[in-house]
């Protein structure tokens, strides 16, 4: 490397580097999605409400198999509401009032790609 003279400066250090995770041209998988009680996940034949208005709903993130990179958290919303992160693999949310709520999650990995969303539909009585 040359300074603003044209001098020659000493030589660096070697640097090495080693990746967190493999390099991969994708961004993870979208997380595997599980409610807590007493919420259920709404299906095609039921949505039945359960819980209440100011009843915190648990939702557990984890990835799906064959998905080995490392990953930093996760961005998450519910039902029109700004994005969040969490670095853990669960959220907690306390719905307002009455109704049908969609929670929308992906995964972030280590390089901050933020992967697919999948989602899951309950509703509080």
């Amino acid at each position: 490397m040359l300074d603003a003279q044209g001098r020659e400066s000493a030589p660096s250090d070697i640097v090495s580097l080693d990746r967190v995770t493999p390099a991969t041209s994708t961004a993870p998988l979208p997380p595997l999605l599980a409610l807590s009680a007493p919420y259920t996940e709404c299906t095609a034949n039921d949505c039945a409400g359960h819980g209440g208005p100011g009843q915190a709903a648990t939702v557990t993130m984890t990835r799906p198999a064959g998905d080995d990179r490392v990953i930093h958290g996760y961005q998450w919303r519910v039902t029109g509401g700004t994005y969040a992160q969490t670095t853990n693999g669960s959220l907690t949310w306390t719905p307002p009032t009455s109704g049908t709520y969609v929670v929308e999650v992906a995964t972030v990995d280590v390089y901050g790609r933020v992967g697919p969303s999948t989602h899951l539909t309950f509703k509080v009585a």
